[in-house]
């Protein structure tokens, strides 16, 4: 289980008795269209976020996809042994 603090982007998951805490990052990226005499750029968002977290059991890796109102992501999360836990995450 985890949960995303909006403020501060800051995840906590929770696996068993450990705790692991890093900052999330959402994924961006940009496009560039030309029209003529004119160019624009613009930024535009994913739904798929990652983190690297740190607990006192060592760290983990998550990737994960967030849902069409940004509420509710899925994914994995890689822990430091190399086992992967399937991951739900709440942004309260």
């Amino acid at each position: 289980m985890g949960i995303l603090d909006r403020f501060n982007q800051e995840l906590t998951v929770t696996v068993g008795a450990n705790t692991y805490r890093g900052r999330s990052v959402l994924q961006t990226g940009t496009s560039t269209t030309s029209h003529g005499l004119w160019t624009r750029t613009s930024a535009h968002y994913s739904n798929q976020s990652t983190a690297l977290l740190i607990g006192d059991k060592g760290q983990m890796r998550c990737e994960y996809g967030w849902d069409s109102m940004m509420i509710n992501a899925t994914g994995v999360c890689i822990d430091s042994r190399n086992i992967t836990y399937d991951i739900l995450i709440t942004n309260p």
